[in-house]
């Protein structure tokens, strides 16, 4: 699925009319593949058609999104919680993700034990499905 801006932008936050077309498959929740305004790639995001927000973009640029991004973008925020800030110690609470800092934007995952991520949906997505766990610690 696919989205195209009207309006250039760096901005993460892409408004209903700055969207100046979708394809059919882009539904609540996609990643999208994010068009600028020539219909040239432009980066990737997530899609919602109904949110006062519907395309938030997390990664800007040309090439293509790899498949295992966010598992990629989830084990470098755990490493630094982990290896870098050694949070375990401190702590049985705590964010593992913080969405852009970590570049895994809108993916909040916080935990209240180390054996047990929870992902938070996007409030808006009332069909959201969660994907695959994966184990961090």
């Amino acid at each position: 699925p696919w989205v195209q801006m009207k309006y250039y932008t760096l901005h993460p936050n892409v408004f209903p009319n700055m969207i100046g077309a979708a394809s059919a498959g882009a539904t609540c929740g996609n990643v999208v593949a994010v068009r600028d305004r020539e219909g040239q790639p432009f980066g990737h995001g997530f899609y919602n058609p109904s949110a006062r927000v519907p395309l938030r973009i997390f990664r800007h640029g040309a090439e293509p999104l790899a498949a295992d991004h966010f598992e990629q973008a989830l084990r470098a925020a755990a490493g630094l919680r982990s290896d870098v800030l050694r949070l375990q110690e401190e702590t049985d609470a705590l964010r593992l993700v913080h969405a852009d800092g970590d570049g895994a934007d809108q993916t909040p995952v916080q935990s209240t034990t180390h054996d047990a991520p929870e992902r938070q949906a996007p409030p808006q997505c009332n069909d959201w499905r969660h994907g695959p766990a994966v184990r961090i610690w």
